[in-house]
């Protein structure tokens, strides 16, 4: 028996025939505090608040400026940062599937705005290396753990 659950853990299966039955109050009970599992609409409810809720904590974190194709470029370059990773604007471009032009007018956007900063290239034939500012570093930081704890107080069916 899995001592953390009251159902057999896949380890039990050969266990005597009390460790392999679950009781129905016991299935009843989890069914019931899966809402989701009796109201899928719900969960659906649920992920939309807590989407909106994160909206709201980005624009605390990082002001309402930062549009959605800017944002994913600040996440990626945070998680590669993160993953010991340097990131060049070609990765960026490749990451966001987005026009090697459009990528360049946002970085700038990102730069202009001081979130980023882009190193040119040692050589010219290598793209720019682009580094998150220390504000911006901090920033995600704060903003991050803010959505883990966010996301431990929600119900486990909406995440």
């Amino acid at each position: 028996m899995n001592a953390d659950q009251d159902q057999p853990s896949p380890h039990d299966a050969g266990a005597s025939g009390s460790n392999q039955i679950i009781g129905s109050s016991r299935v009843l009970e989890v069914a019931l505090a899966d809402r989701s599992a009796i109201f899928p609409e719900f969960a659906l409810f649920e992920v939309a608040r807590a989407i909106r809720e994160l909206r709201k904590v980005r624009r605390e974190h990082f002001g309402t400026s930062i549009p959605e194709a800017a944002w994913d470029m600040l996440l990626e370059i945070y998680f590669r940062e993160k993953s010991g990773s340097a990131t060049a604007t070609e990765d960026l471009r490749e990451v966001s599937d987005l026009p090697r032009s459009t990528t360049s007018r946002w970085l700038r956007y990102l730069e202009q705005e001081k979130w980023v900063r882009c190193v040119p290239p040692a050589h010219s034939a290598i793209s720019s290396l682009v580094d998150l500012e220390p504000a911006a570093r901090e920033a995600m930081h704060r903003y991050l753990t803010e959505v883990r704890e966010f996301a431990l107080k929600q119900p486990q069916a909406a995440l």
